[in-house]
């Protein structure tokens, strides 16, 4: 990405700060939200135009956040703003929740399977991925219908999917390679 870099910068500073100040959880909590906030396509319109003003930007960051983040991140992403920089706030706040993950050994864990499991199964599921891998996960789940049954997971670019449709791919493409010729 063009200003990955700054984005990262930005992000650090805010990690240190937090840190000092014992407030990385807090903090982490509130750039998740804030990170929500920035999908939604009308506040990432609003905080890249050009034209709207600076006492604007701080006027909606005030409406949206005032109350509901701590201080620390309420006042951060006013400098932001302040800055000029206010097009980088959701890859800043991406960058501190990886610093924050990565400080803390937490890793994501992608669970796709083919129906909706309950919170009793989710939990379970995420203790053995942690187990497995030695560190505390987040799991998110979803439902991906086409799986037929089985599942996949996915932590860090490695993939196990141990999906009924990818056995059913798998048996496809050895019934495509038939080493037996007909002999009649």
């Amino acid at each position: 990405m063009k200003y990955e870099k700054i984005s990262i910068r930005y992000a650090k500073a805010l990690f240190d700060l937090t840190s000092e100040m014992n407030l990385e959880e807090i903090v982490f909590n509130d750039m998740i939200v804030v990170e929500q906030v920035c999908n939604i396509r009308e506040f990432t319109v609003i905080m890249n135009s050009p034209i709207i003003k600076e006492s604007k930007k701080i006027s909606i960051i005030n409406a949206l956040f005032k109350n509901k983040i701590h201080t620390l991140t309420f006042k951060y992403l006013i400098l932001i703003i302040r800055k000029q920089r206010e097009a980088l706030i959701q890859t800043i706040a991406q960058q501190f929740i990886n610093l924050y993950r990565e400080k803390n050994n937490i890793k994501v864990a992608y669970f796709k399977c083919a129906a909706p499991i309950d919170d009793n199964f989710k939990t379970h599921i995420q203790k053995v991925i942690e187990k497995i891998l030695n560190c505390k996960t987040e799991l998110v789940v979803s439902i991906e219908p086409k799986l037929i049954g089985g599942f996949v997971v996915t932590v860090d670019g490695k993939r196990y999917d141990a999906s009924i449709k990818n056995k059913l791919d798998r048996l496809s493409k050895e019934f495509k390679i038939n080493i037996y010729e007909k002999g009649f």
